[in-house]
């Protein structure tokens, strides 16, 4: 159970990368790492791994966790479950919003 808060930055940071591992879930790491990049105030995206090794049903509710705490009134994110290149286009075209 690993979970990994990756800020890419010069001198100040300019996005965080929330990776969060399918079969471990939203653990309380997770949740105190987006916490502190919502505290930042700077854009997040947030990476689902080992989807391949995790039961479809862990999966699923890791997803819907996930969603859950995005919509939420303490972080106002809007999720986009990115799965083609299409997807990947329209949401780093729209990821500089505030949500």
């Amino acid at each position: 159970m690993c979970q990994v808060l990756n800020v890419y930055c010069s001198c100040l940071v300019i996005v965080v990368d929330l990776q969060i591992g399918a079969n471990a879930g939203v653990v309380g790491m997770t949740k105190e790492h987006l916490g502190l990049a919502l505290a930042l105030g700077v854009p997040v995206f947030v990476v689902v791994t080992k989807i391949d090794m995790c039961p479809p049903n862990i999966l699923q509710e890791t997803l819907q966790m996930l969603h859950k705490i995005l919509k939420s009134p303490g972080c106002r994110k809007m999720p986009v479950l990115v799965q083609t290149m299409d997807d990947v286009v329209v949401s780093a075209m729209n990821f500089t919003s505030e949500r």
